[in-house]
Order: structure tokens, then sequence, then C-alpha cells
């Protein structure tokens, strides 16, 4: 649908913004068989949804998401910081920010920009808000804040790799082993081809630490290598 946009108005920023984060969330969801190609697809386009129209917010966005498959989270949160700027009130645009926080190895700075998000839509912000929460409370080793996080979406929705995987590795950390198991046997149902050490390859985290903490826990849950 987005590429059939893209053939009928090639200057409407939005057709090539939201083309480039279908790619960029397929990578995300460990859905893509060729992540670094699908990469440059998804930065591509996000360049020129801004070369487009460089007011638009959600182009910013989509970009600072081609950064971060691309692996460079520095880049990411400078051009997500962009879009809250040029839409405030965008609460999709703070919850992204937030998100590439955690990555670029900010996770406290991550959880008050989630918590700032949740107080401009207090009704909720579906699956990515916890996803996204708890993979910060993680990052910044604080464990049962993830777990109680992660737990409240409590098969509501379509579980996300990152937020199975985040909830394995904090069971874990705490010494919760039968949750944790639990919870292991969950993610490879869900996705049959999960391995630590290729999900492991594409973890845009900027601090290897970070990285080895989480794929350690993952491994000591009895994920497969």
């Amino acid at each position: 649908m987005f590429e059939q946009t893209i053939e009928l108005d090639a200057d409407f920023a939005d057709g090539y913004a939201g083309l480039s984060w279908v790619y960029s969330v397929w990578i995300w969801l460990g859905y893509s068989k060729s992540p670094r190609e699908d990469a440059e697809k998804a930065f591509g386009l996000a360049q020129r949804a801004v070369e487009v129209n460089p007011a638009f917010g959600w182009s910013h966005t989509a970009l600072a998401a081609g950064y971060l498959v691309r692996q460079q989270p520095d880049q990411a949160i400078s051009v997500a910081e962009r879009a809250v700027q040029i839409q405030p009130s965008d609460v999709d645009a703070r919850v992204y920010l937030g998100y590439f926080l955690t990555w670029a190895g900010r996770p406290e700075e991550s959880i008050e920009t989630l918590q700032k998000a949740l107080r401009l839509n207090p009704p909720g912000l579906g699956a990515r808000h916890p996803t996204f929460l708890g993979l910060a409370y993680f990052t910044a080793r604080r464990y049962e804040e993830a777990i109680t996080t992660l737990e409240k979406l409590d098969g509501s929705f379509s579980p996300f790799l990152v937020s199975l995987a985040v909830i394995t590795a904090a069971y874990t950390k705490v010494g919760r082993e039968e949750e944790a198991k639990a919870s292991a046997q969950r993610l490879v149902e869900v996705f049959p081809n999960f391995s630590v050490s290729s999900w492991g390859d594409a973890l845009p985290y900027k601090n290897s630490q970070d990285s080895k903490h989480l794929l350690d826990a993952l491994r000591e849950a009895g994920l497969p290598e």
C-alpha cells in the first residue's frame, strides 16, 4: 500500500516514511531475512521522506529508526529529538525517542521520556509502551520493574520479540528460573528461528556491555545459541 502511495504521489512524504517504517519494524520483529539490506532500504526511504517534507515530524522519526537499524543510535536520537521539536504533542515521537535512548545507553532518560509520553496519553499506548519501558528498566538493571511492566502485556497483544526476550532475561536475573524457562519456551514457539547469536548481531546497543548483559541472561535461560 505504501508503494502504491508513492506511485500515486511522489511528493507525499508519508508514503516514503511509511514504507521505511515497515522495513525497520520488520527487522525489529525478527522477520527480516536480509536485515542489512532492509536497513539500507529503510534508511534511504526515510531520507527521501525528509527531503520531500522536512516539516513532517514522522519523516524524522522514520529516519531515526533507519539510523537505529543501521546500528547508529546516537544519530537516531539526534533525529528523533528533531521529530519531537517539530511535533511536541506527538505521543509516538516521544515513545520512539525513549526507545532509541535505551539503545544508546541512556535508559534512565528513556524511562523519563516514556513516562512523559504516557502522561500525554493516559488511556495507554498499546504494547509499545510496556515493551520499550521494560527494555529501559532492564538496561538500567532495574529487573523487578522490568518484570512488572512487561507482565502487564499478559497476552493482550501479539508478543514482540523484544518483550519476550527482555522478560526472559529479567526473570533469569532475579532467580525466577521456572518463569524464565516458560518465557524462553514461549519465545521459541513464537519465533522458531530465534538464536541468541543471530539476534545479538542485530542488537543496536551502543555499549557492548549492555548487549552482553542481555544476551548472557538469555543463554542462562537456555535459549538456543
